[in-house]
């Protein structure tokens, strides 16, 4: 699936690189956060991308929600997630992990 760090262009890859630069181009807020903490701990692979990608959003920000993050019990899959060298576009937030 990978090869030093980088997915391959399998059409999933595919449909998977374009869905997450059309989530990266989104906002989000903590009106999100429901449904972003819905997404991480579900089993699909795009709905999962979502939910980190929208996190770390609102993570990014001056005084973030550390403690929503904490309190939703995230902070475990989030460890996980960064992990996965079979992920690598969880570990960045750029296209380069898709090349």
């Amino acid at each position: 699936m990978i090869e030093s760090g980088v997915l391959q262009n399998t059409p999933e890859n595919l449909k998977l690189k374009d869905y997450v630069e059309k989530v990266l181009a989104k906002s989000f807020t903590m009106i999100d956060f429901p449904a972003l903490v819905d997404a991480v701990k579900s089993y699909d692979r795009f709905q999962i991308h979502y939910g980190i990608i929208g996190i770390r959003k609102i993570l990014s920000v001056d005084n973030p929600p550390i403690q929503s993050v904490i309190d939703a019990d995230l902070v475990a899959k989030l460890i996980e997630f960064v992990q996965q060298s079979e992920e690598p576009q969880l570990q960045v937030n750029d296209s380069k992990s898709y090349q």
